[in-house]
């Protein structure tokens, strides 16, 4: 195992969190092919409702974002681009560069 690995598991757990799939659903789909398809309307478009877990009653919208960011940076990123784990830590703390944001 690497450190990259433990990113892409981290992203996966990330995504369960996030929609409340499991990592394997009943029709033999991944959460990761399930979210690569819907990731884009929820970061693009503003558009929540139909990736995140309609059991999470409140969340912090912003912390939503960052979180899906940080799931889809540890997934869908080819393994040698993949952020370390600071790099996340910072995103989902809201600090890019130094910065903070949020």
């Amino acid at each position: 195992m690497s450190e990259k690995s433990d990113i892409y598991s981290f992203g996966v757990v990330l995504l369960e969190l996030v929609t409340g799939r499991e990592v394997l659903d009943d029709y033999g789909e991944t959460v990761i092919d399930w979210a690569k398809d819907h990731i884009g309307q929820a970061l693009d478009n503003n558009n929540h409702s139909s990736f995140v877990d309609f059991r999470l009653q409140e969340y912090d919208e912003e912390e939503i974002i960052r979180m899906i960011c940080c799931a889809a940076a540890s997934v869908y990123k080819p393994a040698c681009l993949r952020p370390r784990m600071t790099q996340i830590l910072e995103a989902y703390k809201g600090i890019w560069n130094g910065e903070v944001y949020g």
